[in-house]
C-alpha cells in the first residue's frame, strides 16, 4: 500500500515518480492532498492532471484521492485517466472530465463535492460497478443521470435537485437526501429495489396544498419482515394563530 498524507501538493508528483519502474502491485494508492497556502485561484487544473496521471501509471487496484474543500481548484476541469485495474475509487472536491477509456474492473465508486463533467457518461464506463455514492455533486448540467444495468447499492447525499433520473434494473438498495428545486422531476426505474431510504426536502416554500405548504417527504422500507414501510409527510400552515 501506498500513503501520501500532509505532504505538500508540489512535491507529491515527484513523490510519484520516484515509485520504483515497473511499479510494485499495488494493491491501495492514498492521496490525500493537504490545506495549504494556495494562489487564489487555486492549483492548475492541468498540474491536478498530472499527478491523477501519474497516479494511473502505478495501476491500483484501490484509488483514494482527495483535496481539501478550501483548494478552490479550477473549474477548468481535471482529466480523469483511466484506472484499468481499479476495483474501488474515492475521489473527494475534483472538478474533472473524462479523458477517456474503461474503467472494466471498477466495483465501488464514491464520489464527494465533485464538479462531473457528465456523470452519465462516466457511469457507461464502468460496466461492472455495484456501488456508487454522490454526495454535493456539481455540474454545468442540472441534471442527475443514473443508468446502470449492473448497479446494486445507489446512495445520494446532499445534493440539490432539479432532474434526477434513475435506471438501474438491479438495484437492490437505495438511498437518497435531496433538496428539491421548485420544479423538481424524478424518475426511478429500479424494479428489483429491497430496502429504501428517501428523504426530499422542498425550501422556500415552493409546493402548495391549499393552505399547507410541504417541507418534507421521506420514506423508509420496513427493518425487519413483520414491520410496514412507512410515509412521512411534514407540512406547515399558512394560516398564522
Amino acid at each position: 500500500d501506498l500513503s501520501f498524507r500532509g505532504l505538500a501538493f508540489p512535491s507529491l508528483q515527484a513523490a510519484l515518480g520516484r515509485v520504483s519502474r515497473p511499479p510494485p502491485a499495488v494493491s491501495l494508492l492514498e492521496i490525500h492532498v493537504p490545506s495549504q497556502n494556495w494562489p487564489e485561484d487555486g492549483p492548475a487544473a492541468g498540474a491536478v492532471t498530472s499527478l491523477l496521471r501519474a497516479a494511473a501509471l502505478l495501476a491500483p487496484e484501490k484509488l483514494v484521492f482527495t483535496f481539501p474543500l478550501d483548494s478552490h481548484l479550477s473549474y477548468a476541469g481535471v482529466d480523469l485517466p483511466c484506472f484499468h485495474r481499479a476495483t474501488s475509487i474515492v475521489l473527494e472536491w475534483i472538478p474533472f472530465v473524462l479523458a477517456g477509456g474503461e474503467y472494466p474492473a471498477l466495483q465501488t465508486l464514491s464520489i464527494r463535492g465533485c464538479e462531473v463533467d457528465d456523470l452519465g457518461a462516466l457511469l457507461s464506463l464502468c460496466p461492472h460497478l455495484r456501488a456508487l455514492r454522490l454526495i454535493w455533486l456539481g455540474g454545468d448540467d442540472d441534471r442527475t443521470t443514473v443508468h446502470s444495468t449492473s448497479l446494486q447499492e445507489l446512495v445520494m447525499e446532499a445534493m440539490w435537485a432539479r432532474r434526477v433520473d434513475i435506471v438501474a434494473p438491479m438495484l437492490k438498495q437505495l438511498t437518497v437526501s435531496l433538496h428539491a428545486y421548485e420544479q423538481a422531476s424524478i424518475s426511478i426505474l429500479a424494479p428489483m429495489v429491497e430496502k429504501v431510504s428517501w428523504q426530499c426536502l422542498y425550501q422556500n416554500r415552493t409546493i402548495w396544498f391549499g393552505l399547507w405548504c410541504l417541507e418534507k417527504l421521506s420514506l423508509q422500507t420496513a427493518e425487519a419482515q413483520e414491520q410496514l414501510p412507512s410515509l412521512h409527510i411534514h407540512a406547515c400552515s399558512s394560516v398564522l394563530v
